[in-house]
């Protein structure tokens, strides 16, 4: 299923009620049911963590990024993110409204849990979404003789250069994304 258009992720994607990881490596695995908040509402998923990846890698594979950097319980869809955050900047919408609304638009019954877990998420995205950016800028600033490069690190992986959605960035350079998610924890 393609999910992205226009340069960014589709709006009227299904979520997910199940996500497995990505790995083939037959490690030790973990299930864990996770509140994921998407435009469309909030989701119960069934998700199966690896101990080869660290479980923030596991949702950020699958647009979700973490409330919390270790057992995370609740997680965002990227384009929830970038909503809040152009709201946050544009009109100056706390944190608190946002979940407000969000939870009784939803009929979700516990506004706090979403208030403490996007309190939680929000920032430290924008410092995840924005060390990637400078990451990302290095590489636009290298010749590159083809628009497609692979990232050494990640094989298999590879990254559009004209393509700038975070999910993409963070997905092709997520030996950038496991030292960031290393600091958090």
């Amino acid at each position: 299923m393609e999910c992205y258009q226009n340069g960014g992720p589709k709006l009227s994607a299904c979520a997910p009620t199940v996500i497995v990881p990505s790995c083939n490596c037959r490690g030790n695995t973990s299930r864990r049911m996770l509140n994921c908040i998407y435009l469309t509402g909030i989701e119960e998923v069934d998700v199966t963590f690896c101990d080869c990846t660290p479980d923030p890698i596991t949702l950020l594979e699958n647009h979700l990024f973490p409330a919390s950097p270790t057992q995370p319980r609740v997680a965002f869809h990227l384009s929830f993110l970038d909503l809040y955050s152009e709201l946050r900047a544009e009109g100056h919408l706390s944190c608190q409204a946002f979940a407000s609304g969000f939870s009784t638009l939803n009929k979700f019954e516990h506004p706090d849990t979403i208030r403490r877990a996007l309190a939680n998420a929000f920032f430290e995205y924008l410092r995840v979404k924005e060390d990637v950016n400078r990451v990302l800028s290095k590489y636009e600033q290298q010749d590159c003789s083809s628009e497609i490069i692979e990232c050494p690190d990640v094989p298999r992986k590879k990254i559009r250069m004209n393509e700038k959605h975070f999910l993409l960035m963070a997905t092709s350079s997520l030996d950038v994304v496991s030292a960031m998610i290393k600091k958090m924890t």
